[in-house]
């Protein structure tokens, strides 16, 4: 019985000692080779829009991505926001300066990642007011209201219909461009 007994304390001391190793709790190695790029690689967008930006993941299985934003004039929401799923709204306000970059970092490997070049255009003018809304044949004074952008809204004016009289401080250098009188004779 003494036998069987060392046998049996041999068995389970080897046995014991087998078990003893520690679990791997590490997570596997990044995948090498992994590449992210954003598509547009370079967007104009104009400050209180929205734009979807995409992003491609090759050389791994795992095409995650986490979306940033990051300029010299500050953070979010100073440059603007971006979902996770890489939408992208520019602030209302444009910030100095107007250029920033949209970045997707790969999940599977983190140091995988792509960009793209964003420059913030100001907002579109948007014509709030036209007084009178009529005009007859004569001489006529046209009052233009603008939201945005007052610059905008006379090289508009300019271009299309007449020469607008701004207050000297909006007057930018005269433009080689024809304009045609603001009445009718």
């Amino acid at each position: 019985m003494q036998f069987n007994l060392s046998v049996f304390l041999s068995a389970l001391l080897f046995a014991g000692c087998a078990g003893t190793s520690a679990p791997n709790h590490q997570p596997p190695p990044p995948p090498a080779g992994v590449h992210v790029s954003v598509s547009p690689p370079i967007a104009n967008i104009r400050a209180g829009d929205s734009f979807p930006f995409s992003a491609a993941v090759s050389g791994s299985t795992n095409t995650g991505v986490t979306w940033s934003i990051t300029g010299t004039a500050g953070n979010a929401p100073v440059i603007g926001t971006i979902s996770a799923g890489g939408n992208y709204t520019a602030p209302a306000a444009l910030p100095n300066p107007n250029t920033l970059a949209v970045r997707a970092t790969s999940v599977a490997n983190t140091s995988a990642s792509g960009s793209s070049s964003v420059t913030i255009l100001n907002p579109t003018p948007v014509l709030t007011g036209i007084n009178p809304a009529n005009v007859g044949t004569g001489n006529f004074t046209l009052t233009v209201t603008a939201a945005n952008s007052s610059m905008a809204l006379k090289l508009f004016l300019a271009q299309r219909c007449c020469k607008p009289h701004l207050p000297p401080l909006l007057n930018s250098p005269p433009r080689a461009q024809p304009t045609r009188p603001a009445h009718t004779p």
